[in-house]
């Protein structure tokens, strides 16, 4: 029976026309706005720890490159250390510059503002410590006053 009449159609959409429902969306929405809240946190203390890590290891690296100079030259080789523009020095060695945002504080400063350690020909060494930080996450890098030992140490959350 045709009274010419367009035939009835349902008022639910068909799945192949594509597109989203309101609920469809809000739930995305929901889940994203959850992984915001958990992740990006949490990425930013990762951030902090990765490059606080990496600072102590260039520290670490300074200085034992240092003390090895020392002895393989038979001459006191020193380690300068820049807290204002984040850089360790090795006196004939390598210059090293800090991840960005990684804040040094370090022995006590000299005329020239840097900081600075001593490594002499018998591995013995003036002693000091360096301690790079990130964030709420900190290093401490130490060298042993007679010893020339280095010890690296977690200086813990600020």
């Amino acid at each position: 029976m045709t009274d010419g009449a367009a035939p009835f159609r349902s008022p639910r959409r068909d799945k192949a026309e594509g597109g989203f429902t309101l609920l469809e969306l809000l739930v995305v929405v929901a889940v994203v706005a959850l992984l915001v809240t958990v992740v990006v946190p949490w990425f930013a203390g990762a951030l902090n720890r990765l490059q606080a890590d990496e600072a102590a290891d260039d520290i670490v690296a300074a200085m034992t490159e240092a003390r090895d100079l020392a002895a393989g030259r038979h001459r006191t080789v020193k380690v300068m250390v820049d807290e204002k523009a984040g850089t360790i020095e090795v006196e004939g060695g390598r210059y090293r510059r800090l991840p960005a945002g990684v804040a040094l504080s370090g022995p006590p400063s000299g005329y020239d503002g840097k900081g600075i350690i001593l490594f002499h020909p018998d591995g013995t060494s003036d002693g000091g410590q360096v301690v790079a930080s990130r964030g709420d996450v900190a290093w401490a890098v130490s060298v042993e006053l007679l010893t020339g030992q280095i010890r690296r140490v977690y200086a813990g959350a600020r």
